[in-house]
């Protein structure tokens, strides 16, 4: 399971947020191209696509997004 950061603003996809510190003292984290906000994100094992909403986990720990697997109930 690989993690990584995207910017909500640019959607640059980064490890490592940039640090800074305000004028007013106030310590801050940002994107590194841009200095907007980020979220966390993780790679999918399946197609390597970033995931930012809900994804499967199996026992091996690998992740899998919406795009790489399909739910059945039993019943199909």
């Amino acid at each position: 399971m690989s993690r990584a950061n995207i910017c909500v603003e640019c959607l640059h996809s980064f490890d490592e947020p940039e640090s800074w510190v305000e004028p007013h003292g106030e310590r801050r984290e940002g994107c590194p191209h841009c200095g907007g906000t980020f979220v966390n994100a993780l790679y999918c094992d399946g197609c390597n696509k970033l995931i930012v909403s809900d994804y499967i986990k199996i026992k091996n720990q690998d992740v899998f997004c919406s795009d790489c697997y399909t739910e059945h109930s039993f019943d199909e």
